[in-house]
């Protein structure tokens, strides 16, 4: 857990370093947020094998968001 936090602080200094607006950089940071806090509500209170691939969802919306910090800072360099 502290690896992706660690991760996480990583990939925003990478985005301030290229330049991306302060609004984009905290709807990313928001957007990794809320998905890895659903993704914790859902790995404790989903016990239907239906419904727990939702887990799989919210987890990687979160990986999603740190790989679109790093492709919009990449296209600003």
């Amino acid at each position: 857990s502290k690896m992706l936090i660690d991760f996480m602080g990583d990939i925003v200094v990478v985005a301030l370093h290229t330049g991306l607006p302060n609004d984009v950089i905290n709807g990313i940071g928001a957007w990794y947020t809320i998905s890895r806090i659903l993704f914790g509500l859902a790995y404790v209170f989903i016990e239907s094998e239906t419904l727990s691939f939702s887990r799989s969802v919210l987890w990687w919306s979160g990986n999603i968001s740190c790989i679109t910090a790093l492709v919009l800072g990449g296209r600003k360099l």
